[in-house]
C-alpha cells in the first residue's frame, strides 16, 4: 500500500490539490457578481451599496471558515490516520466548540453595525 503524500511532489500533483479550491472560489465570485448585477439592475443603488459594504465581512467569514475546515480535516485526518480515534473525537470536538465561538463572535461585530 503506498502513501499518497510520500511521492515525490510536482506540478501535476499541485495541481490536483489546488484546482478544486481554485475552481470553487471562481464560483462564489461569480455568485457575488450576479447578486450585485442583478441588486443594481433590478432594486436601487442603495441595494447594490450595501452588497459592497458588507462583501468584504461575508469574504472575511468565508475565509475563516475555509481555513477551519481545512485545518480540522488535516487533523482529524492524521489522527484517524494512527489510528486514535479518541484524540480525533477530542479535536472534533474541538474545532467545532471554538469554530462555533468564533461564529458568535462575528455575530456580535455584525450586531455593534447595525442600528
Amino acid at each position: 500500500m503506498s502513501n499518497a503524500l510520500s511521492k515525490p511532489f510536482d506540478t501535476k500533483g499541485l495541481l490536483k490539490f489546488t484546482v478544486p479550491s481554485v475552481i470553487m472560489m471562481v464560483f462564489i465570485s461569480i455568485y457575488f457578481m450576479m447578486g450585485s448585477i442583478l441588486a443594481g439592475q433590478y432594486i436601487n443603488e442603495y441595494a447594490l451599496s450595501a452588497i459592497s459594504v458588507v462583501f468584504p465581512f461575508i469574504s472575511l467569514a468565508l475565509a475563516v471558515s475555509i481555513m477551519y475546515s481545512t485545518g480540522a480535516n488535516a487533523i482529524i485526518s492524521a489522527n484517524l490516520g494512527a489510528k486514535d480515534i479518541q484524540k480525533a473525537k477530542e479535536n472534533f470536538t474541538t474545532i467545532t466548540i471554538l469554530a462555533g465561538i468564533t461564529g458568535i463572535c462575528f455575530m456580535i461585530i455584525a450586531l455593534c453595525f447595525t442600528e
